[in-house]
């Protein structure tokens, strides 16, 4: 929550995260959207997403002790989500509509650097579109526009050259799809099909793709789990749940997990080596990112995320000790995380807080029970700086805790973040609390527009501590802008800005940034 004038960081009971933690990966400007998640054979997450706030394609690496980060493609607007899958010397692919471009582009790394290259030419060309290269090369699931309908394409690279073909050319389908390999090597694609409403089953025979049913549904994901075996996850297309099957002996072994909450929809899931099974997915009535599980017969769910509106773009990958990592987008901070379970510790904070006192600012925080921690590190970054640890050594003692940093200059705005050290060596990181500079008439907010739910026109509202680079922008579910009521400098205060509406009925988030600040609230649309 940065756009408080102070940031109070409880965190979620115990009993709720179960060992789960997040951390920001990335936080400069507007990133996340459509995220794609791989983990390497050393268990080290990969994340392809999207900055719209510089029109780029970013790839993370975490290399075992931070992340490094490099960009994949610049002056590249994204229509849809990034897809990233790791070939078996762990080297990254992404593939990505560029609308800039006008295509659906391919990258790769070589010699150190990343290479682009058309798969297929159009506008609304792979919208909607998934990557496999392992074992073989890359293969691509993708859709492309054909009048009213959308249709459904394979891609194979050969020799440096794209080959496609129709998967589906008549009706509607593809809107969503997911193309795996099997322990064979055969592509397999699994996709909505928009004219019956159920999810279906392609696969290539010597010379053409033949489908099948699944069962009805929306949003498919697919896994090849222990014994060559494949999972589904998909939304169902009457009251909102979340059904989940197996291949079994060619047949389909289907089941509601009725352990999901709310409205399921963009569902991922991966399967572990014990046969576990985990779906994340977002819930579109609380706007939160869950996780369910199933080990045997018995299916959990967990709440991963609930500050704001998350998981909007999420991805999910198996990760080290037998669970899962979930990459997400954080729309409400316009911020890129990660999730990860740790089951050897079930330290947690029970507050962190930063606030300016006299000349400096005081940092506070507490543990639930400090017998699982071994020290903490303290970490701050001036408005639009790096991160730099405060601490010489870890921070030892007994909760609670106070640090006074005597160093911080009261013209600036700072942020701060702590990073707990448990006696297992896992590490945590909360934050970031957020501290204004001091003596300002006008704490920066920005108040719920006027009136809401909007039908026709409404009014944003938001105060600024001094004059600043302001952007205002509307987004979709999706994560696109939709509509920019503000932009350019507005000097410090109260700023009522009208706005007429237009949009279609439906949830929308719009996000202000002003500096090193930034919030964001929701607003619905009515006819």
């Amino acid at each position: 929550m940065r756009y408080a004038s102070v940031v109070i960081a409880l965190l979620t009971p115990v009993a709720v995260w179960s060992g789960w933690t997040s951390e920001i990966v990335a936080s400069e400007g507007n990133v996340g959207v459509g995220c794609s998640l791989a983990v390497d054979r050393w268990n080290r997450p990969h994340i392809a997403y999207v900055d719209s706030t510089q029109d780029k394609v970013m790839y993370a690496r975490y290399s075992g002790s931070s992340w490094e980060f490099q960009t994949v493609a610049s002056d590249a607007s994204v229509g849809g989500e990034t897809a990233l899958a790791l070939d078996a010397f762990g080297n990254p692919h992404v593939i990505f509509n560029n609308s800039s471009e006008g295509e659906l582009s391919y990258a790769y790394r070589s010699g150190g650097t990343w290479q682009t290259e058309p798969i297929e030419e159009g506008a609304s060309v792979g919208l909607n579109c998934s990557l496999a290269v392992w074992p073989a090369g890359p293969r691509v699931s993708y859709t492309v526009p054909s009048g009213f309908d959308t249709h459904l394409k394979y891609a194979v690279r050969n020799g440096g050259s794209w080959q496609t073909e129709y998967v589906l050319n008549t009706g509607t389908g593809g809107e969503f799809n997911d193309i795996i390999i099997d322990d064979e090597g055969a592509p397999h694609i699994f996709y909505f099909h928009g004219t019956s409403g159920n999810i279906k089953h392609a696969i290539r025979g010597a010379s053409e793709w033949s489908s099948s049913d699944v069962a009805p549904g929306i949003d498919c994901d697919a896994f090849v789990g222990p014994g060559g075996k494949i999972h589904l996850s998909f939304p169902t297309t009457g009251p909102d749940a979340l059904d989940y099957a197996v291949s079994a002996g060619g047949n389909w072994d289907i089941e509601n997990v009725a352990a999901a909450k709310g409205s399921p929809t963009y569902g991922q899931i991966c399967v572990n080596v014990a046969g576990d099974v985990y779906i994340s997915y977002f819930d579109r009535d609380e706007f939160d990112l869950h996780v369910v599980a199933k080990k045997g017969a018995v299916w959990t769910d967990v709440l991963l995320a609930a500050e704001g509106y998350v998981g909007v773009s999420n991805s999910i990958a198996a990760g080290p000790n037998g669970y899962p990592l979930v990459a997400y987008y954080d729309a409400t901070n316009g911020d890129l995380e990660l999730a990860r379970y740790d089951p050897l510790t079930d330290v947690e904070l029970a507050y962190f807080t930063a606030k300016r006192s006299g000349a400096g600012v005081n940092v506070r925080w507490a543990a639930r029970d400090d017998s699982g921690v071994a020290g903490y590190n303290l970490y701050r970054a001036a408005a639009g700086g790096e991160r730099q640890r405060l601490n010489p050594s870890l921070l030892t003692g007994a909760s609670p805790f106070l640090y006074r940093d005597g160093a911080a200059e009261s013209a600036v705005a700072y942020r701060y973040w702590l990073e707990l050290v448990a006696a297992s060596g896992t590490r945590r990181t909360y934050g970031p609390a957020a501290v204004p500079p001091a003596g300002n008439a006008h704490s920066f907010a920005l108040l719920q527009n006027v009136p809401n739910p909007v039908a026709d026109a409404t009014t944003f509202t938001f105060e600024l501590p001094a004059g600043a680079d302001v952007r205002l922008g509307v987004y979709d579910a999706a994560g696109r802008r939709v509509a920019a009521p503000a932009e350019g400098y507005y000097g410090p205060g109260r700023h009522d800005v009208p706005f007429a509406c237009g949009l279609a009925p439906g949830v929308y988030l719009y996000r202000l940034e002003a500096g090193a600040n930034v919030a964001a609230r929701k607003m619905v649309v009515v006819e």
